[in-house]
């Protein structure tokens, strides 16, 4: 199966449209669709590094007299062209990839609208997926708004009835690395608040910070953020690491700025491994963009600086959630010390607050629900994370003679005690709590089940799952397994299976779980199974 991708990148537009597509489309390539890029070269475009990454380009058509933005939301002039001109050309251009079919077209672009994705999806006889944050008008089968405190009602109105909608961090497009270094994260010892609590207590270090003001800095933040740290005291972090694009057109400026600076003050270019990176350190500042995602599922608190109209509403939610600081840019140099000694005052509860947010694993979530939209034959829906307004219908389905009939603690619950204990299980930052959901007509979703994966250390986990009777025979249990595997690759999963309930143990048997003992069942990481295979 096919799918292109339409996105651009330039010192502009910035490049995280383009990053956070390119981690969407590593993942589908691994569910063995082939995976084309069409974008626009331009100055700060990131053409050669997408083929880089091993994808083919399609290049689109160039304007005679380069337009240059006026403001920050001047988003046709980020498209260069009138939207029917970049159509057509797309549609040229495809062509001579010799598709055979184009399943699906993935865009990622402000300035391409509703009609640009009606004429598309009608010419090509495609799916359409929009991956929008600034709430406009699509013609779409799916859509993705990953900002922090979006939700689907907010695009109830703005979609066809059909259009399945994802909203949130829980669909964040993250790197699959980020899922990796959680755990970490989840693991690193405390910080201090102050020098003070590095001599009173050993098991505190001093704060390292990193400073990433975006994928091009076309403004000069980096070196007016640098100045501003400067005040507050360069020595008081263990560590500073600056990183910053050499296609940005103050890269000199900050190379020079930092050459009689302190040795702890690290330039960088480039990083292969972002989240490695990340981990290395306890504090950021950095811009509002999709890196704000990747910081708070390491635990990172960070300042924000907003630079783009389009980012006002990243910067109220994140410090709303208590993980971020905002600092308006032409206050750098007033504001900057008070919010980093906020911040590093305040770091324990901000670095939590970040942790419960988002879990790293929104790519594989997004890309498995691709491949649903993909199949038609397919009853599962998906698998979206509970919420406290689960509560009541899990306690309900916890009730049924048929869910309590081969579990492992025969006892119904009270109602308190099932809310304790759900509300404890939402609230760990280790355990997964899926809500089963089925299609329905126009593509409603219907919850049918739960699916939990409960930490058990070492990267194992247990797996409980249960279907509503009255949707038995369906085969969702056996679809919501697939789905699993594709969300959760790299764990080791365990599941314990009563000797006499034959269906279960049919149905782990058949998803390709090693059946260990007589009532213990096993699926090993995909690397593991690769290797056994």
């Amino acid at each position: 199966m096919n799918v292109v991708i339409r996105a651009d990148a330039s010192i502009y537009i910035g490049s995280g449209h383009i990053m956070r597509c390119l981690v969407l489309a590593k993942q589908l390539q691994q569910l063995n669709y082939q995976v084309i890029f069409a974008t626009r070269p331009q100055q700060g475009d990131f053409v050669e590094h997408i083929k880089k990454q091993g994808f083919k380009v399609i290049e689109l058509i160039q304007p005679k007299v380069f337009q240059k933005p006026q403001h920050s939301a001047d988003y046709h002039a980020w498209l260069q062209v009138p939207w029917q001109v970049d159509a057509d050309d797309l549609l040229d251009k495809v062509q001579a990839f010799e598709f055979d079919k184009n399943d699906l077209v993935i865009v990622d672009h402000y300035a391409l609208n509703i009609e640009w994705e009606q004429y598309v999806a009608k010419e090509l006889n495609c799916k359409i997926v929009a991956i929008d944050d600034v709430l406009r008008k699509h013609h779409c089968d799916m859509l993705l708004d990953q900002t922090l405190g979006r939700s689907p009602s907010d695009y109830s109105k703005l979609t066809p009835k059909y259009c399945d909608i994802m909203t949130g961090l829980e669909y964040a497009l993250l790197n699959e690395k980020f899922s990796k270094y959680r755990q970490l994260a989840l693991n690193k010892p405390k910080n201090a608040t102050s020098s003070q609590n590095v001599n009173q207590n050993n098991s505190y270090k001093p704060h390292s910070l990193l400073i990433m003001m975006g994928g091009i800095d076309n403004t000069n933040i980096t070196l007016f953020t640098l100045q501003a740290v400067e005040k507050y005291g360069f020595e008081k972090f263990a560590q500073i690491t600056v990183i910053i694009n050499p296609k940005s057109p103050f890269y000199k400026s900050v190379k020079q700025y930092l050459v009689n600076q302190p040795r702890h003050i690290i330039q960088l270019d480039f990083v292969d491994n972002i989240a490695e990176l990340m981990c290395e350190h306890s504090i950021a500042i950095g811009a509002p963009g999709s890196t704000s995602w990747e910081r708070v599922c390491l635990g990172m608190p960070s300042i924000i600086v907003p630079l783009a109209e389009n980012q006002e509403m990243i910067c109220t939610q994140l410090a709303k959630a208590k993980v971020a600081i905002a600092v308006a840019f032409d206050q750098l140099q007033t504001k900057l010390c008070e919010a980093l000694t906020a911040l590093v005052s305040n770091f324990e509860q901000y670095r939590e607050n970040c942790l419960s947010l988002c879990d790293g694993f929104g790519v594989y979530r997004v890309a498995a629900k691709v491949d649903i939209l993909l199949q038609a034959d397919s009853y599962l829906n998906g698998c979206r994370l509970a919420t406290n307004k689960d509560i009541d219908l899990v306690f309900k389905w916890q009730s049924l003679p048929e869910t309590r009939r081969y579990a492992l603690n025969k006892n119904i619950p009270t109602y308190q005690e099932h809310c304790s204990w759900m509300q404890a299980k939402l609230a760990s930052s280790d355990d997964f709590f899926y809500i089963i959901e089925k299609k329905a007509a126009a593509n409603n979703k219907t919850s049918v089940g739960v699916l939990r994966l409960d930490y058990g250390g070492n990267n194992t986990y247990t797996l409980s799952i249960f279907i509503d009777p009255e949707y038995f025979g369906l085969g969702l249990a056996s679809q919501t397994l697939s789905y699993i595997d594709r969300v959760h690759p790299q764990i080791t999963i365990n599941a314990t299976v009563l000797v006499e309930n034959t269906a279960s143990q049919k149905l782990f048997t058949k998803a390709g779980y090693k059946h260990l003992t007589a009532e213990h069942y096993q699926r090993l990481p995909l690397s593991l199974r690769q290797i056994h295979e």
